[in-house]
C-alpha cells in the first residue's frame, strides 16, 4: 500500500489521504483508470488517475533514494575520519 497520493481538495486546498494497492497485479488492472476519493474535508468525491499516483510515489521514493546516495557520497571516508582521529589525539598529547 501506499500512504497519500498526490491529491488536494480543490475547495479546502487540504491534501486528501488515502491508500493505493501496488502490487504488479493491481498496477496492471488500474494503470488507465481513474480512483474516486470521498474527500474528508469538503464531503464531496474527487477522481485521480491511478498512473499519476502510483509515478508520485516511484518519483518520491527515487527522490529519496538519490538523496541517500548523495549524502553517504559526502560523508567522511573511512580514512578522513582516521586521520581526524590521529588529529585529535595528537592535539589532547599535546
Amino acid at each position: 500500500m501506499a500512504d497519500t497520493g498526490p491529491l488536494t481538495c480543490p475547495q479546502t486546498g487540504a491534501r486528501v489521504p488515502f491508500n493505493i494497492k501496488t502490487d504488479a497485479k493491481s498496477v496492471a488492472r488500474d494503470w488507465n483508470q481513474s480512483i474516486q476519493i470521498r474527500c474528508p474535508h469538503c464531503g464531496d468525491s474527487h477522481a485521480i488517475k491511478y498512473r499519476e499516483v502510483y509515478m508520485d510515489k516511484a518519483i518520491a521514493g527515487f527522490q529519496d533514494d538519490f538523496a541517500l546516495a548523495m549524502l553517504s557520497k559526502t560523508s567522511p571516508t573511512r580514512s578522513a575520519r582516521r586521520d581526524l582521529g590521529e588529529t585529535q589525539s595528537q592535539n589532547r598529547e599535546a
